[in-house]
């Protein structure tokens, strides 16, 4: 059952996957530099915040990664996911913006394909 269309698509996942670590790496370190900066400005009041928002990936699998990258990145924790519905505290008003568009999102759509 041979094909080199399921050897390219195989390559194709490989390369997104190294790319998705790459872009989960950078976001940590942009976001342990704002956590940083958050607790030391003396002046800047700090606003948690509690989100919940929807995601239209279809795999369970897409859903656990995606939750499990908001909690890798500082400032960030995912309370809850159910289904397609995820539950994020964020240390910050700024941390929640763009968050159910994030980039994490858009990479694990263009992976499901």
């Amino acid at each position: 059952d041979y094909s080199i269309r399921k050897d390219i698509k195989r390559l194709k996942k490989v390369f997104f996957i190294l790319q998705y670590i790459i872009i989960l790496v950078v976001e940590i370190i942009r976001a342990n530099m704002h956590v940083i900066k958050l607790i030391l400005s003396p002046e800047y009041e700090i606003e948690p915040e509690v989100i919940t928002f929807t995601t239209d990936l279809k795999s369970d699998v897409a859903r656990v990664v995606l939750a499990n990258s908001i909690t890798l990145t500082p400032g960030t924790i995912t309370a809850m996911l159910e289904k397609d519905c995820l539950t994020v505290h964020c240390l910050d008003k700024e941390f929640a913006k763009g968050i159910e568009n994030s980039v994490f999102v858009t990479m694990l759509k263009r992976m499901e394909g």
